[in-house]
This record gives C-alpha cells, structure tokens and sequence, in this order.
C-alpha cells in the first residue's frame, strides 16, 4: 500500500510539472509552484527529486520510454519498410497528439537547460537514426529499396521529419488524424513527388 501512495503522488507531481512547465516554461517555474499544483509540499517533491533539473529530466527520459514501449520497432523488424515507416510515424504523431503538454515543454526547453540534457537528448536521437538506418537496410537487402540510397541520409531525413511535425501540430493546436498524416508523410518518403 505504501509503494503504491508513493507511486501516485510521483506521478502526479510529475504531471503537474507538465503542466507548470508548459503554461511557463523551465526557467519561470518554482519548486513551489509545481508543489502547490500536484497538492504537495515542497518537501515532498524532494522526497522524490533532487533538483528541478532531476524533475524534468525524469519527465523527459519518462516520455521516451513510453514512446519507445507503444512504437516498438523491433516487433516490426520482418514487416515491409511501409508498414514500419507507417507504424513509427503514426505512432509518434499520436503520442504527441496525446501529450501535447510534454511535447510543448520538450519542444521549447530540452535545448535552453543544460549541457548533460542535451547530450541526452541527442543520444536519443542518434538512437532512433539507428532504428532507422537497421530499417532501410533491411528493406534495401529485401529489395523492397533502392540499392543505391545512401542508408544515412535516408534515416536522419526520417528522423528530422519527426521532431518538425510534432511541433506543427502541437504548437498549431491541431487535431489531426495521426494515421492519415502519417501515410501521406510515409507515401512521400517511398515514393517521391513526381508525377
């Protein structure tokens, strides 16, 4: 029962630092702000963090996971390249979708804070252009891909296109349908614009 308390007031003062840090970013927010929005003392928030940087780097590492456990790529690996691209990319789109508050906060401050965030979050990226660059070349040695495409490229373009649409749809407030978008973003990758 103990574990359990404990599980709950982390989480809500981890969803009230979404909330605080997206309405005022991370530089305006106090410690005692994000207490009195999760219905905490500022004590108890340093029960579980040690620094508003933990707090919100906890989020972030939080938010990646949960990315990475509902886009499994992995489970994808013998699927064709356009089922994959398309469960990856409507994936990520919905996830954004869903958390627009973590998105608007990730978007705006990951690269303001510090050094060892940034070297983080540039880890995660490089992680994601690997899963990429493992997708292609098993769709180009399947012949399902061009053999002549440079592997590298190919994926950080992928990968760019990521970050750019969750910041048009969430900083736009859009709702869009994720799946649609994320076909027409897909059907473009694999087969060009030309008539």
């Amino acid at each position: 029962m103990e574990a359990r308390r404990k599980i709950s007031k982390r989480d809500s003062i981890i969803e009230a630092a979404i909330e605080v840090f997206s309405q005022k970013g991370y530089h305006n927010t106090r410690m005692e702000e994000i207490a009195i929005a999760a219905g905490a003392g500022k004590g108890t928030i340093y029960e579980y963090f040690s620094s508003k940087m933990e707090l919100f780097h906890d989020i972030l590492l939080t938010g990646w996971r949960k990315i990475e456990e509902d886009i499994s790529v992995d489970e994808m690996a013998s699927r064709p390249v356009a089922e994959q691209l398309l469960h990856m990319l409507s994936g990520h789109l919905r996830y954004f979708q869903q958390n627009r508050q973590l998105t608007r906060v990730t978007i705006c401050e990951v690269k303001t804070i510090d050094q060892e965030l940034v070297e983080w979050a540039l880890q995660m990226k490089e992680e994601k252009e690997k899963q990429v660059c493992s997708m292609i070349a098993a769709g180009i040695e399947r012949g399902e891909l061009r053999p002549d495409l440079d592997i590298d490229i190919v994926s950080r373009m992928i990968c760019s296109l990521i970050p750019y649409f969750a910041s048009y749809v969430v900083m736009n407030d859009l709702d869009l349908d994720s799946y649609r978008l994320a076909d027409q973003i897909s059907a473009v990758i694999l087969t060009g614009i030309k008539k």
